[in-house]
């Protein structure tokens, strides 16, 4: 689709026309759109952009744990779309990420949005467990 200049409202209108075809253009089962994006199911299995819509009216949670009196929490969700930069490769749909509430301490600032990706969710749900584990002994070095 050609990119138009959307500053003036007749092109912005024309510009909206074209984004609402183009989706229609797309075919309703076609499992990657022309894009590229790809969307998957929780289970693995590829969807189209209806099936995306209907696991994102899901909870995404697969596992959330909050540490060290909540100053650090580990939280894996699962992502629908491929964040797999490698079409060939599996699909990256679980991820698990580190958040720091704690600004004090700069060297806890490093596990801050610390991420891994995975393409099951038995692989998350053990990829979790072990970023918690990881996380504690980060900590405790910290602490040390």
């Amino acid at each position: 689709m050609r990119r138009m200049p959307c500053g003036d409202p007749f092109v912005r209108a024309q510009c909206a026309e074209a984004c609402v075809g183009e989706e229609r253009r797309m075919s309703e089962d076609a499992l990657t759109p022309r894009w590229g994006v790809r969307y998957y199911t929780r289970t693995g299995e590829p969807t189209n952009l209806a099936g995306f819509v209907a696991e994102y009216e899901k909870d995404w949670t697969v596992a959330r744990t909050a540490l060290f009196a909540g100053r650090i929490s580990v939280s894996t969700v699962f992502l629908s779309l491929d964040h797999n930069l490698v079409p060939s490769k599996r699909p990256s749909i679980f991820e698990t990420m580190v958040f720091v509430r704690d600004d004090e301490d700069s060297a806890l600032q490093a596990l801050d949005n610390v991420c891994w990706r995975y393409s099951t969710e038995a692989e998350a749900l053990a990829g979790h467990t072990r970023a918690v584990e990881y996380v504690k002994r980060q900590f405790w070095q910290v602490a040390a």
